[in-house]
């Protein structure tokens, strides 16, 4: 499990999790990545919106999950062999801050 720092973004900002030399997780069919952190309170707005999302081989992929709360859980599981991220999209009208977090491999 590694702790990932505390991340503030705008909206429309995409964050990429990486491992903590700054590459990505290679992944067997199966192997699950998690990611939990939770909100700092949002001031002005009362719903934070941002989307959490899987880059297999350094592509994007649509198969986003969609958050409008405070605490995060968010699990993938590889489809295939081969390097993963996890991508974090702002979509809200203000700015987003998580708290640190962890994201861990379950192989």
């Amino acid at each position: 499990m590694n702790c990932t720092p505390e991340i503030i973004m705008m909206n429309n900002s995409l964050v990429v999790l990486t491992t903590p030399n700054n590459t990505r997780w290679e992944l067997k069919k199966g192997d699950v990545i998690k990611f939990e952190s939770s909100l700092y309170p949002t001031y002005g707005h009362s719903t934070s919106i941002f989307c959490i999302l899987p880059i297999i081989d350094g592509e994007l992929k649509e198969e986003m999950e969609i958050f409008n709360t405070n605490e995060v859980s968010y699990q993938y599981t590889a489809t295939k062999d081969c390097y993963y991220n996890l991508g974090i999209l702002s979509a809200s009208p203000s700015s987003i801050s998580f708290h640190e977090g962890t994201i861990s491999v379950i192989k």
